[in-house]
């Protein structure tokens, strides 16, 4: 996927950023705790949250992308993270 498909999907939270970890892996940064939450409790599969780190989500599905297209909004940035040292 690409930094825009991530973002696109999205593109109801108004996400912030793209941190890439590696070539398939990312967080995505949202603008505050709240929507953070929002979108782990609108992806979950139904199961109740509680304290654990990982949660299985639902599928996510880019849209087709459609390069003659433009948005008159300005896109959130996209970055890499940067790499940390593993003592």
């Amino acid at each position: 996927l690409s930094d825009k498909e991530v973002l696109d999907l999205f593109h109801n939270y108004n996400p912030k950023e793209v941190e890439w970890l590696d070539d398939s892996s990312c967080n995505v940064v949202f603008p505050d705790e709240t929507t953070a939450k929002s979108v782990l409790e609108g992806l979950h599969n139904k199961q109740p949250l509680d304290k654990e780190v990982w949660y299985k989500t639902i599928p996510l599905t880019p849209k087709a992308t459609n390069p003659s297209s433009s948005s008159s909004s300005a896109a959130p940035k996209a970055r890499k993270a940067p790499l940390k040292a593993i003592s």
